[in-house]
């Protein structure tokens, strides 16, 4: 349970401050929802000049008349001489880069947690066929040692990559465990 981002200004419930202090997705959101009200209530309302006021009445009370997109309103300016600020393109244009790589990024977060929990479950199928048997042989024992020892690696891992590749290693030699147990109903022992 998560609280809900719609309630701004309500005063939280108990259950709602226990998760509080808990979760700390909730706490930064908390934390950014107090720093926006405080960042608001600091702003200084600016009133505009009476004479914008009596020009938006003017405005209202004419025929609507049609206008060629880009020319102003103003009779005495001519719409070719005004120029728009070059950094609003540059803005526009940075702010749809930085929305495409957010949302590559978010994909690509999702493909590979999708590959990893598949990896996971590949792993953990194996598993379930390798506790089918009794007792392990001398190979089949150091084979789960190496598995061990990759799960402490993967544990300490710290990238996506790293944890990927260490789970294809575990992965191998699970898949070498289940070979060698196949391998061990034909041989015979003495």
């Amino acid at each position: 349970m998560h609280i809900e981002q719609n309630r701004i200004n309500q005063p939280l419930t108990e259950l709602e401050k226990q998760h509080l202090l808990q979760c700390d997705e909730c706490q930064e959101q908390q934390q950014l929802l107090t720093q926006l009200t405080n960042s608001a209530a600091a702003l200084e309302l600016v009133t505009p000049p009476p004479q914008s006021w009596q020009a938006i009445k003017a405005s209202m009370n004419q025929p609507k008349v049609s206008q060629p997109v880009g020319l102003s309103i103003a009779p005495n300016i001519n719409p070719s001489a005004v120029k728009k600020p070059y950094w609003h393109n540059v803005t526009a244009i940075a702010a749809t880069v930085m929305l495409t790589m957010f949302g590559y990024l978010m994909w690509n977060n999702f493909q590979l947690q999708n590959q990893l929990e598949q990896v996971l479950q590949v792993n953990q199928t194996l598993e379930q066929q390798l506790d089918q048997k009794d007792v392990p042989g001398i190979y089949q024992t150091d084979l789960l040692l190496q598995v061990r020892g990759i799960e402490q690696a993967l544990d300490k891992a710290k990238s996506k990559a790293q944890k990927l590749a260490l789970l294809k290693q575990r992965q191998q030699l699970i898949s070498d465990m289940v070979d060698a147990q196949k391998g061990a109903q034909d041989a015979f022992s003495i």
